[in-house]
């Protein structure tokens, strides 16, 4: 086999490991996935990527967990704990979020347009780029620990 040919099966073979990653389709554990789908403990995993789009995630425990890139939108998070978790570049358009915990979470460049985070709270989160577009954050609670008015919707109103 040439060098040629050996440098373009690496290169596809590369470029198809790349399509497979970013698809979601690369987990530490597809049981540890289907826990978390269930809203059990699921802290510390990688899902990176993942599509968890409109999943069933009330009340899990995604502590610490890789979501950066993941689709998370429609998902019910209603109560789950996020504290520390990776989300930068998430998908979480239409997501509920209320009484969610997110402390210390990375939301750096993070969609949440539309999204229901009342009572959520966000003290030492990284909002940096995020979107709000939309999100009711009435009775939230800020990431300067401030908590946001009742009438907050696309922005933390005090």
């Amino acid at each position: 086999m040439s060098v040629r040919n050996s440098f373009l099966i690496a290169f596809l073979t590369l470029v198809l490991l790349s399509a497979w990653v970013r698809t979601g389709h690369c987990f530490d554990d597809d049981k540890k996935l289907q826990q978390c789908k269930a809203g059990k403990q699921c802290r510390n995993l990688d899902l990176s990527y993942a599509d968890l789009s409109g999943a069933d995630l009330t009340g899990a425990d995604l502590s610490k967990t890789n979501l950066s890139g993941a689709g998370l939108n429609d998902a019910n998070l209603f109560g789950a704990k996020l504290s520390g978790a990776n989300l930068t570049e998430a998908d979480l358009s239409d997501a509920e979020l209320s009484d969610a915990d997110l402390t210390n979470a990375d939301l750096t460049n993070a969609t949440l347009d539309t999204a229901e985070l009342t009572g959520a709270n966000l003290r030492g989160a990284n909002l940096f780029g995020a979107d709000f577009s939309d999100s009711n954050l009435s009775d939230a609670i800020w990431s300067d620990g401030t908590r946001c008015g009742a009438d907050s919707i696309g922005e933390c109103l005090k």
